[in-house]
């Protein structure tokens, strides 16, 4: 099959789903839900904001395939610092709403409107006045069996589609998986394919499984232990702790992560803990990049693009609690200072600011430790300025 035919094939099934759901019906629907949301029961979690519908992603693959993202966590309770990426609202104990950035104060909030009809589930994402999106999901005894995510719809000839397709063996064990990732740009097609085997052991429980980009040679992913869950449908064993975090292996993640940006030009580098009280929610590091930024576009995080890459995965079965993070980020960070691997990485000082939402003086006293010759006075000038 040809490139143009490709791309119209994929064009025919996008008209065929918008045809079906993306209908005057439902759109009455989706409204009338929006006005009565307060009346459903709620939910919110944090994270998970490269994923569509965020800890409620149907996908059971995305976390394997693209490294470094989670579907974020549940709260148990909502504060002012928990500050909740995602509100869902449910219906008769079925999910009805999505309210992405729903702590934003933005003119118009971001929903995603979710209908079930036997066993197909689908989703309108709305913008004002036009169409914007929508997830179709196909299950089988209860168990996905395909999924699209049509993710962006610039016009017919420019748009972001995702499929994904899950094959069980007999007694229904997830044996293995596909996940397209499609983008059309001016009739240009750019495709991916990623082909996931999932290993069992002899009792049936879930090792591993082997990914394969492009029909390469296939190579060990790690599950996260809450996908393992959703694959299984067993809940997430309550394993012992592990030892405390050590500077040692902080150290060499950040080593690690860090290096792999060299090249890019970088003059700032944020560790973000989001905490509520002590317990931590989100840690992730991101960088900031020179593009003319100035005044207060420059250092507060707001306007940054916040595309992180997730640390959650170092403090996993460990009771680390948030001022010992702290701490420990600032006597690491101010570690690679001092051996000078930041400068010699990208051939100039970086500051690195390590903070939450709010620039509490407990972070800025973390921030100043972290750069001990003055690599974040810019930062610290810019605070009084701006933020």
């Amino acid at each position: 099959m040809g490139v143009y035919e490709e791309i119209n094939k994929y064009k025919d099934y996008i008209d065929k789903n918008i045809l079906v759901y993306y209908t005057k019906t439902n759109l009455k629907r989706m409204k009338i839900d929006l006005i009565n949301r307060d009346n459903f029961d709620k939910k919110y979690s944090r994270g998970g904001l490269c994923m569509i519908r965020g800890y409620y992603n149907p996908s059971l693959i995305e976390e394997i395939v693209t490294t470094n993202i989670s579907r974020g966590n549940l709260l148990k309770k909502v504060t002012k610092r928990s500050r909740p990426d995602y509100c869902y609202y449910f219906h008769q104990g079925e999910i009805k709403l999505v309210q992405k950035h729903c702590c934003d104060e933005v003119e118009f909030q971001r929903f995603e409107w979710i209908n079930r009809e036997g066993d197909v589930e689908y989703s309108i994402l709305t913008d004002p006045d036009e169409f914007s999106g929508m997830v179709v999901s196909k299950y089988k005894e209860g168990k996905v069996i395909r999924n699209s995510f049509l993710n962006s719809y610039f016009s017919a000839d420019s748009f972001d589609l995702i499929l994904e397709f899950y094959e069980y063996d007999q007694i229904g064990k997830l044996v293995c998986a596909e996940m397209n990732d499609i983008s059309v740009f001016n009739n240009k097609l750019f495709e991916t394919k990623y082909s996931l085997k999932f290993n069992y052991d002899e009792r049936n429980m879930l090792n591993d499984c082997m990914l394969s980009i492009d029909g390469k040679d296939a190579y060990p992913c790690r599950i996260p232990p809450i996908v393992k869950s959703l694959i299984t449908g067993e809940e997430i064993p309550e394993l012992p702790s592990k030892s405390p975090l050590s500077r040692g292996e902080l150290l060499k993640e950040l080593r690690k992560i860090i290096s792999s940006w060299k090249g890019e030009n970088i003059y700032a580098i944020s560790l973000f803990i989001n905490h509520d009280d002590s317990t931590i929610t989100d840690f992730e590091i991101s960088f900031n990049h020179e593009e003319g930024q100035i005044g207060e576009e420059r250092w507060n995080y707001a306007f940054w693009e916040q595309d992180g890459i997730t640390l959650d995965y170092l403090l996993e079965h460990r009771n680390v609690k948030w001022k010992k993070l702290l701490d420990l980020c600032a006597v690491s960070i101010k570690q690679l200072q001092k051996e000078n691997f930041l400068k010699e990485t990208f051939g100039k000082d970086i500051a690195v600011i390590i903070h939450g939402y709010e620039y509490e003086d407990i972070e800025l006293e973390a921030t100043r430790n972290a750069n001990p010759n003055g690599q974040a006075e810019e930062f610290f000038d810019a605070l009084k300025n701006y933020l």
